[in-house]
């Protein structure tokens, strides 16, 4: 692997939540959201930061396993993907994703 390229799995991603000194894993699937946000970029490659915001607005709910839920309030993932010495490739540059984790 390229040593530029981040390894991501989105279905399995960790973030780090920060309470009174300790840290903590949480572990949130983020595959659909994910897909969704490149699927809209490629439809609309002239969307705005406002517009693509607002059209990811009803999927940055996640849902966790434990009745929490995470809200995302940023991704940013920047990636190439196309065609490169004739076969499909996919690789992501960076990954910066935040959020409120919501607990019952």
């Amino acid at each position: 692997m390229d040593k530029d390229k981040v390894h991501v799995d989105f279905s399995a991603f960790r973030f780090y939540k920060r309470e009174n000194g300790t840290e903590e894993i949480v572990v949130a699937d983020l595959s659909d959201f994910a897909k969704r946000c490149m699927a809209y970029e490629k439809e609309h490659p002239d969307a705005g930061e406002e517009e693509f915001t607002t059209a990811m607005k009803p999927y940055q709910k996640i849902a966790l396993g434990d009745g929490s839920v995470l809200y995302l309030n940023h991704f940013k993932v920047r990636y190439q993907d196309g065609i490169k010495d004739g076969d499909a490739y996919f690789e992501i540059e960076s990954v910066d994703i935040s959020g409120m984790l919501l607990e019952r």
